[in-house]
């Protein structure tokens, strides 16, 4: 192996020692005490020259006259990236009576020369800054200009702290040299190629011994440190350099050691922020506001059609979390509903402020993108990824910095006016701000007002459950048995109903029927559709079946996403005009995010000059039949008094005044599509709109949800937290209960060979979709069986037609891993991550698919990981004029389909893992966004990853050998992991579909389908799988 080794040796100054340690080597003066510590701080040396003596020639590198520009040795007002820079000292210079050491004093102060620490201070500086995990090139080039600094100072007045400094600094040099830099990696230290003078080595009447091993001459040359200790250690005798060897060349002084271990460098490390840098944020400060971006105020909504005595106005009230102890030690119920959703909202609001601080920036630039309005333009690439995750009206703080890092004590409190995430752009106005330095500490904040909003609706349903344990709400969060209804005999199996969709399977019939006739009882109706299942199909006819059913009905139909409900929207207007469907959206929505299909069907209001979503007239909103909304967005309704109970009461209140009698609620259904997406404090907040309320005569809304608990759910900042549950949806904590999982017709006890259930049992209140049209069947075996109970059956047609693609290795198989062994890397401090071995692949393939016709660019996706990935993609595909493929993240394809997908995973190294999944990031350990990655497909699933590591998540695995034991694999690029022999004779993952596809192409191929083949591993295997669902 190849390792870069630096060797600096130095003359000590006379009457020195040398003493020899577990830590870096430093000098003091013979019979002296072990100098104090000093306080922890940023190591900047100071030194005031005397004289010049020229006791040593100066070295080249260090003369005036080629001295490199901008090489700092004491703090400079802004430098790069937030890391103090080191200007070199030269013999000429004329000195300051003393240097600024920010984390000892005040910005703009000086520390006298006499307060400066001792030798000892500066090597434990040197540790502690090591130990924030610099980057591995800032860090080295940081030692360099130090080193050549201190270098020349030494030359022309040698000192003991000096000699000590230029040891340790020598030493941190050669550990980072040691770590195994290519040359590419450090072409920074090769381009001035410094010359250090040789020195002498020190006898042993100035050496004093405390050990025999103390009496080796010193070298700081060092080796890997040990696994107990942060400190390098010095080599043995035998590999110190030559101690009389004149001065030599920095290029010169390169050896190759095949004895020692090759280092990877850290270049992956968080970036250094300096203290000072950080306690700006810390000090007091007089705060200046900004004017918040425009928004609506539905107080003045309401008193245009409700005097405030009548209906008191909304206000979210605050959340104060007050832990009851006894009550979460108790089981999760209907007394506890409320303590337990109180604290897990109080640990993700904690989450999110952590969350927050981890995104502070310190020494970035503005850019003025409104003088006239005071809006400047903020570079936040991490906003791609919602990292952090911010909205329009947040506050973002802003603190100037001055000269030397000082604080004029402003911090102007800016508002998020604009958001291009394309762009990695925050549009922040920022009101009374002088640009000054243009360098700016910068931090986020989050507004929680949504939290509290959830909370606020997680209060009224508990008090609703707690004033009528057996009403409206127990039954939604809560069903029991006594609230279903018992099925004596068998349906007929026959829908006497006027389809709109002629395409429905009974699966999908028999739920719309089921919600129409309410035969069920009064609980929630759960739609479980795995991928390609027709989840939103269902709810669409639904929807319409209801409105056609009644002319009175009135639905809200909810999403837990703006796309989501883009989605019905744009499906339901082909059936419906704009003065009976409306699609409510939040105020601060930006136009550019929805289609111009569905402004129609939109209510546009103009304040302050500026065009923006808002509230039709109460008349005219009363006479929607259908509003399409996002779920946090039905908390509108609540503020505008258009809940249930709100207009149950304004109506009952002038209906009496006339003589007249109420009697229906206002919402008569509530539809919520992928509602195992949100939280249960967010599906709360529409299922609060629809609450009746107590002396209502009419049937009780219907409640209906359709979702898929094995894809993606919410993502929570709290996710890593052992106490916190916020990410079950609402959804898939029904599907828990035992009213749902225990029922004879429950997805998991439809095991095939299973006994049909025996009458009576309870009137299913749910309907599991499971004819997939959208997959080739080889692309449903492996989601089946890991997620679906081997329920899935394959029903597409014409899906088969890229079976011929000439790189498949199996042809009756249309799936194709590929080996990555490239390298991920990072940008943007580790915000996002790049592959560009994968990269090149996926790229090339899409082009060959294109090339030969086979697809067009529109019908091929690619799922990515990471925005960094996606946006180099993205540009590679330009560039091959490709522009029409989809690239995306994960996320984004959730009930989208494609004839090619193309999956990427992007990391191929272990150490991030665990960050990844800190974050919700990646594919490794996420088996929600692995079942949506590989079930986008129609034709052709293509997976780009890196098997060693893959194999280390359960479901990759399972992917993996299936990928392996069908020939699966690019032949070109042999993966890394092999199966066991336990693995290929006995799958643990063996579905109906994969038997049926071995069947089919065994009797293709003439085998004899009666003999070998029923003795086949594989057959057994799936025997063998069944017998243990059977007993569960």
């Amino acid at each position: 192996m190849t390792t870069t080794k630096l060797k600096t040796t130095l003359k000590p100054p006379p009457g020195l020692g040398i003493e020899t340690s577990t830590g870096p080597p430093r000098v003091i003066p013979n019979g002296a005490q072990q100098p104090s510590r000093a306080p922890s701080g940023i190591f900047i040396p100071a030194y005031s020259p005397s004289s010049q003596n020229g006791q040593f020639p100066l070295p080249a590198f260090a003369r005036p006259e080629n001295m490199p520009p901008q090489q700092s040795f004491v703090s400079q007002p802004h430098p790069p990236n937030g890391m103090p820079m080191m200007m070199a000292m030269r013999p000429n210079m004329p000195m300051p009576p003393g240097l600024m050491v920010p984390s000892l004093s005040p910005p703009g102060q000086m520390m006298p020369q006499q307060q400066l620490p001792s030798p000892d201070y500066y090597m434990q500086q040197q540790q502690h800054d090591m130990k924030q995990q610099m980057s591995a090139q800032q860090s080295l080039q940081f030692q360099l200009n130090s080193l050549r600094s201190m270098t020349a100072m030494y030359a022309s007045n040698p000192s003991i702290q000096l000699y000590n400094n230029i040891m340790m600094v020598s030493a941190n040099v050669s550990a980072l040299q040691q770590q195994g830099m290519s040359q590419a990696q450090r072409p920074e230290i090769m381009a001035f190629g410094p010359t250090i003078p040789s020195l002498p080595s020190v006898s042993k009447s100035d050496t004093r011994s405390t050990s025999p091993s103390n009496t080796q001459p010193y070298s700081p040359r060092t080796t890997k440190a040990s696994s107990n200790s942060d400190s390098p250690k010095t080599l043995p005798s035998e590999k110190m350099s030559d101690r009389g060897s004149p001065a030599k060349n920095f290029a010169q002084m390169v050896e190759e050691d095949d004895d020692d271990e090759e280092w990877m460098p850290d270049i992956y490390a968080s970036r250094f922020v300096p203290a000072h840098l950080k306690n700006i944020n810390n000090a007091n400060a007089v705060e200046i506001g900004s004017q918040r971006p425009p928004n609506i105020d539905l107080t003045d909504y309401v008193d245009t059609f409700a005097p405030r005595k009548l209906l008191a106005r909304y206000q979210t009230p605050p959340f104060t979390y007050q832990p009851e102890p006894e009550l979460l030690r108790r089981e999760f119920g209907v007394e506890t509903y409320k303590a337990k959703f109180d604290n897990l909202i109080s640990i993700e609001i904690d989450a999110k402020q952590k969350e927050m601080a981890d995104y502070n920036m310190y020494g970035v630039t503005l850019e003025l993108g409104d003088a006239g309005r005071s809006i400047y333009k903020l570079k936040c690439p991490g906003i791609r990824e919602f990292t952090p995750s911010v909205s329009i009206g947040d506050v973002v703080f802003f603190r100037q910095l001055g000269p030397q890092y000082s604080f004029n004590g402003f911090q102007h409190n800016g508002h998020i006016w604009y958001i291009d995430r394309a762009r990695g752009e925050i549009f922040v106005r920022i009101d009374g701000l002088f640009l000054e330095t243009n360098s700016f500490n910068v931090r986020f904040s989050q507004d929680y007002s949504f939290e509290y909003v959830c909370a606020d609706a997680v209060k009224c349903l508990h008090q609703e459950m707690k004033n009528n344990p057996s009403g409206f709400a127990r039954k939604m969060l809560f069903p029991l048995d006594s609230d279903g209804v018992m099925q004596n005999s068998l349906a007929n199996g026959v829908f006497d109903i006027d389809w709109y969709d002629a395409d429905l399977n009974f699966e999908q019939q028999r739920a719309v029927d089921s919600v129409l006739s309410r035969n069920y009882g009064q609980v929630p109706f759960l739609i479980s559709g795995p991928p390609g299942t027709g989840k939103t199909k269902t709810v669409v006819e639904l929807a319409l079946q209801l409105l056609k059913a009644s002319d009175d009905s009135h639905i809200l139909l909810c999403a837990p996403s703006d796309a989501a409900a883009d989605t019905l929207a744009m499906r339901l207007r082909h059936y419906l005009d704009n003065k009976t469907m409306f699609r409510l959206n939040g105020f601060s929505r930006s136009f550019s995010e929805i289609s111009t299909d569905i402004l129609p069907y939109c209510a546009i209001d103009i304040v302050d000059d500026q065009d923006m979503f808002g509230m039709p007239d109460f008349q005219k909103f009363m006479s929607y039949r259908i509003v399409v909304c996002a779920c946090k967005d039905a908390n509108i309704l609540t503020e505008a008094k258009l809940t249930n109970q709100d207009l149950f009461k304004l109506e009952g209140f002038m209906t009496e005044a006339f003589g007249a009698r109420q009697q229906n609620l206002h919402w008569t259904a509530l539809l919520i599509d992928e509602a195992g997406q949100g939280t249960e404090p967010e599906t709360i907040v529409p299922l609060r709109a629809v609450l009746p309320g107590t002396s209502y005569t009419s049937e009780p809304p219907v409640v209906v949800m359709a979702g898929d608990q094995k894809q993606l759910g919410p993502r929570t900042a709290s996710r890593q937290d052992q106490q916190s549950e916020l990410e079950v949806s609402l959804f898939e904590r029904l599907t828990d209960l035992p009213f749902y999982s225990e029922h004879p017709l429950a997805r998991k006890k439809q095991v095939r060979g299973m006994r049909r259930p025996k009458l009576p049992f309870l009137i299913p209140a749910f309907s599991n979709l499971v004819r997939n049209y959208r997959s080739h069947p080889a692309l449903l075996a492996v989601p089946s069986s890991l997620f679906y109970y081997d329920t899935l059956l394959a029903e597409a047609v014409n899906v088969d037609t890229l079976c011929n693609w000439h790189q498949l290795p199996n042809h009756a198989m249309p799936m194709l891993f590929i080996e990555n062994k490239g390298i991920d890397e990072m940008v943007e401090d580790g915000v996002s991550w790049y592959n560009n071995d994968e990269l090149k692949l996926v790229c090339d393939i899409a082009k060959e698919l294109v090339d030969q016709q086979l697809v067009k660019p529109f019908e091929i996706a690619i799922a990515v990981p990471f925005r960094e990935q996606i946006r180099r993609i993205r540009n590679r595909l330009r560039a091959q004029h490709l522009r029409a493929v989809n690239v995306g993240p994960v996320e984004s394809y959730q009930g989208a389909e494609h004839r090619v997908v193309i999956v990427c995973t992007t990391r191929t190294r272990e150490r991030f893992l665990e960050r990844d999944l800190q974050r919700g990031m990646g594919m490794m350990h996420e088996a929600k966004r692995f079942n949506v990655a590989i079930t986008r497909a129609k034709e052709l699933l293509v997976v780009v990853g890196n098997s060693d590591l893959l194999a280390q998540d359960s479901n990759w695995r399972a992917l993996l050998s299936y990928s392996e034991r069908n020939g699966l694999c690019d032949p070109s690029r042999p993966c890394n992991w092999k199966m066991s022999e336990d693995e290929a004779n006995t799958p643990a993952y063996f579905s109906r579909i994969e038997q049926g596809i071995v069947y089919r192409q065994r009797a293709m191929n003439s085998d004899n389908l009666n003999g070998p083949m029923m003795d086949d591993p594989m057959w057994l295997a799936g025997a063998a799988a069944e017998e243990v669902l059977l007993n569960e």
